[in-house]
């Protein structure tokens, strides 16, 4: 339920912006959505409990349009299946934060005769798992849409 809330709550706040990245921790959400006010800006957040820091992003002019993705494009429900998966090979007590960011892949290679390569590439959003342990961390990735494991 804790989840739930930190997701629908960050969620909620980004609105219809286009957010860059999105991390759920145990006692607070870090966002970096685009700022309402200025073209091609975007603030780092930061929500704990009811209280959110908003401070503009020092390195937003690099941050691409099709590096960003809305709520829209996520689901609580892949989450869920997500983390259930992550969890079973994981330990939940050493769960450090779940993500979301942006993708892209390159879905098919074509080779053609006379007018070369194509190359086609994907964009989606991406839920990645991240765990800490006495031996470093490990995350696991998975496809936003479908629950679908990446690597």
């Amino acid at each position: 339920e804790k989840l739930r809330k930190a997701y629908d709550r960050a969620l909620a706040y980004a609105g219809n912006r286009r957010i860059h990245r999105m991390n759920i921790y145990k006692d607070y959400v870090k966002l970096t959505v685009e700022n309402p006010s200025l073209e091609n800006a975007y603030d780092d957040v930061t929500m704990r409990g009811a209280v959110v820091d908003s401070r503009p992003d020092g390195t937003s002019a690099t941050i691409k349009p099709e590096e960003t993705f809305r709520g829209s494009d996520t689901k609580f429900a892949t989450l869920e299946h997500a983390l259930g998966d992550a969890l079973m090979r994981g330990d939940k007590n050493q769960l450090s934060y779940i993500g979301f960011s942006n993708r892209s892949a390159i879905s098919t290679i074509r080779i053609n005769g006379t007018s070369g390569i194509t190359i086609d590439e994907r964009k989606f959003v991406v839920v990645t798992i991240g765990f800490d342990s006495d031996y470093g961390s490990t995350s696991r990735t998975y496809d936003a849409a479908t629950g679908q494991f990446l690597n």
